[in-house]
């Protein structure tokens, strides 16, 4: 049986939003190449293996290191430690397919081509990183390096994929404005349907409803972190809510951040719990590309979400309406306080409507059976 190599630069951060995306994304491998024996690899930073069906590669697990890797151009996970591993893999197998889930992987695509030609290489493009480096380091010439080298690998990934697949139609833009290729398909986030409405109906109907219950999920990440602190100190002064905080890695701002009315949780076993004891979710998102994983998880779990025009970035209008659009912190104050308002539904059922037509699993299969025709009808074509 011929074989598919499949390289993730997230998959191995556990509790993710990039991890639970390049699940989706292995997923699509799969479903594209259901013929083909899938190889599923990932990069291991400070953390355990997150998925039985992924080996791990070691990578960088100090800031020196990473420095380093990236100084030399190897930027996602790729590091010294494991470019021989992954030049042993191609050289060994006859991959007809290498699908690089990330386009911080832009040299591993270069050596690839170069060995072969016949070797159909896709990128998808989780973010535009150039962007996003530049987003969160400014002008810090400590980062100058990480910048550099984020730019260099999505050239060589935009100049080596035969395939570029990319989250939504900003990204598309910014791929084609910066490197001067258009994307040949466009795969929202898509999030696996785990919602139970009994379980729903009976956590809301034992809370205590005297104040609205706020829900905010996001790792320790500075897109997340700057927008958490904003709030906290902008919004939730001016509401009669109550704020719950779940992510990986958020309890070290507990001392800062929590009062009478903000709990903050952090790492969570059982994030589901939290969204069950919610009104509504908040993603008050400035900055940063690709999709917003937490939006089609919130929708999924059929929440009124309160969030930003970057939160929203890439989901349909549809999608909008079914929550609040939110850039300022009197629009955040008068959303949510008209809200409570009303008497919250035990469920948003058109976020769910919106969610099974879109950003379930199922909602993409006629995409993924377009693409996987046009792969083999001439996998050497650039789309």
């Amino acid at each position: 049986m011929e074989k598919v190599l499949f390289i993730s630069s997230f998959i191995g951060q556990h509790n993710s939003g990039g991890a639970v995306a390049s699940l989706r994304n292995l997923e699509l491998c799969r479903h594209l190449f259901s013929g083909y024996e899938t190889e599923a690899y990932g990069f291991s930073f400070k953390e355990t293996n997150v998925n039985e069906n992924v080996k791990y590669l070691p990578s960088y697990n100090s800031p020196l290191k990473t420095f380093i890797n990236y100084s030399f151009g190897n930027a996602g996970g790729l590091a010294y430690s494991n470019i021989y591993t992954i030049r042993k893999l191609i050289r060994s197998n006859n991959y007809r397919f290498v699908f690089l889930d990330g386009s911080l992987l832009g040299k591993l695509a270069k050596y690839i081509k170069q060995k072969s030609t016949d070797t159909a290489v896709i990128v998808f493009f989780h973010n535009i990183e150039k962007d996003f480096f530049s987003q969160v380091y400014g002008n810090n010439p400590a980062y100058l390096p990480l910048q550099k080298s984020a730019a260099y690998n999505e050239k060589l990934s935009t100049r080596y994929a035969d395939y570029i697949l990319c989250f939504n139609q900003r990204d598309a833009g910014a791929i084609e404005k910066h490197y001067g290729r258009k994307p040949g398909a466009i795969f929202p986030v898509t999030v696996n349907d785990r919602f139970n409405k009994r379980l729903a109906i009976t956590t809301l109907h034992n809370i205590d409803d005297t104040k609205l219950q706020l829900l905010f999920v996001g790792s320790d990440f500075p897109a997340n972190t700057n927008g958490l602190i904003w709030f906290v100190q902008k919004v939730m002064p001016g509401t009669n809510a109550f704020l719950t905080v779940v992510g990986k890695g958020m309890e070290k701002y507990k001392a800062e951040l929590e009062s009478s009315n903000v709990k903050i949780v952090g790492t969570a076993v059982n994030i589901d719990e939290y969204y069950y004891n919610a009104g509504a979710v908040v993603a008050p998102v400035f900055y940063g590309s690709g999709m917003k994983v937490k939006i089609a998880e919130a929708l999924m779990m059929g929440k009124t979400i309160f969030g930003t025009s970057e939160a929203w970035q890439g989901y349909d209008e549809q999608s909008q309406l079914t929550g609040f659009v939110c850039n300022t912190s009197d629009e955040f104050i008068q959303a949510i306080n008209t809200f409570k308002q009303k008497p919250v539904s035990i469920v948003n059922e058109p976020a769910r409507k919106v969610y099974e037509q879109l950003y379930s699993p199922q909602s993409q299969l006629e995409l993924t059976g377009m693409l996987k025709e046009k792969l083999f009808s001439n996998h050497s074509a650039t789309v």
